[in-house]
């Protein structure tokens, strides 16, 4: 079985430098997200508030951009879509995992789950749809 290596709690330069040459677009996945997560049901709209709000790192949204900088994708807007939609899903997998593991924390944090309630199932998968 492999080791289990420790992360370090600060994050370092590479991470900053790839954040900091996807900035600009980095702004627009979190505009696709939440325009996809727009509701005009309460209960759904409430827990798009706070999917949102626990943000993340979004690193899977900066690798994709960043591979597509890589490839010479410069201008243009068709990178926006693939990043916004793989967040998307580890945000949905992320979701039903706490309802899985029957978790209300996560990183030392309350969870979805714990603060919403099992309706962050339904949640999950309208993550997947959208």
């Amino acid at each position: 079985m492999g080791t289990v290596i420790q992360l370090k709690k600060q994050i370092n330069n590479s991470y900053l430098d790839l954040k900091s040459s996807v900035e600009d677009k980095l702004v627009l996945v979190e505009e696709k997200i939440k325009n996809k997560l727009t509701s005009n049901v309460d209960l759904v709209q409430k827990i798009s508030d706070y999917h949102l709000k626990t943000g993340g790192k979004r690193l899977r949204a900066l690798l994709t951009l960043g591979s597509s900088k890589l490839c010479g994708y410069l201008k243009g807007g068709r990178d926006i879509n693939p990043a916004a939609c793989i967040e998307m899903i580890h945000g949905a997998t992320l979701l039903h995992d706490d309802v899985i593991d029957n978790s209300d924390m996560r990183r030392g944090e309350k969870n979805n789950k714990y603060n919403l309630g099992k309706s962050i199932i339904n949640f999950s998968r309208r993550l997947f749809v959208k």
